[in-house]
């Protein structure tokens, strides 16, 4: 929750928003890649708890978090894990890809109305892209002078839906979770550079793997018929995350 003096300054509290969505982002790359000790299987099992995360993120209408795991799991340095992906079980993978048409182009008329429900934590990304849309589409004025009156009233519903739904989560009153926001804090940040390189080393491509991929192109991944072995890996998440208690996992990425 934004303080009094974050209040008075919007630009702040969009900026600290901006942040916190890549600190997420950043946070499910590293636990996917940062272990080095780690096989394809236990990658697919870190995956596979983010995008059970991700899912209670949607039942408690957290679009923020919820689009910040899914952008993650479709980084160019996760998705190029192809021995991991092929670890994964196929309702998580099936799961996964549900999720991920919340923030499909074609889709995005249908996220603002589901954004717009009391007790949303919604995607600002969503709001701002409208707001530019808005305004690129639309001129300033008609005539070379005379005020467009339908862009101010189009921009300024979007903006009184973004204060409605702000107001809206400064009634709740979520406790935070001091040992998980420890952990997260914790966690090393790895560039967008950094983590593709140590997907790389992770899982090498061998010469006719890179010479199929510089003549087809680029594709979602394709999951195999097979489904993963049974395993219980260990994993970067931390333990606590990953405990049965799913109601616990749900405050944290709510907090998150």
């Amino acid at each position: 929750m934004q303080d009094k003096k974050d209040q008075e300054h919007p630009e702040s509290t969009v900026n600290a928003i901006i942040a916190q969505s890549k600190k997420v982002s950043s946070c499910v790359v590293t636990t996917c890649l940062g272990n080095r000790t780690m096989v394809a299987a236990d990658r697919a099992r870190v995956i596979e708890h983010w995008i059970k995360v991700a899912s209670h993120c949607e039942t408690l209408k957290n679009f923020a978090s919820l689009q910040s795991i899914i952008s993650a799991l479709q980084s160019k340095a996760i998705q190029r894990l192809k021995k991991t992906w092929k670890e994964v079980s196929r309702d998580s993978f099936q799961e996964f890809q549900r999720l991920s048409k919340y923030f499909a182009p074609e889709q995005k008329d249908a996220l603002r109305r589901k954004q717009l429900i009391q007790g949303t934590i919604p995607y600002l990304g969503a709001f701002l892209a409208e707001l530019e849309s808005v305004d690129k589409e639309m001129p300033d004025f008609h005539c070379g002078r005379v005020i467009n009156v339908e862009k101010l009233r189009k921009q300024f519903k979007i903006i009184s839906e973004i204060e409605r739904l702000q107001a809206s989560c400064s009634a709740g009153n979520i406790q935070p979770d001091e040992s998980f926001q420890a952990w997260f804090e914790s966690v090393p940040r790895l560039s967008e550079a950094e983590s593709y390189r140590l997907a790389c080393e992770l899982e090498p491509q061998s010469n006719s793997t890179k010479k199929a991929e510089s003549i087809k192109p680029k594709s979602e991944i394709s999951k195999p018929t097979r489904k993963c072995k049974a395993s219980n890996p260990e994993s970067s998440v931390p333990c606590s995350s990953q405990t049965s208690t799913e109601g616990k996992t749900c405050a944290e990425a709510t907090d998150v």
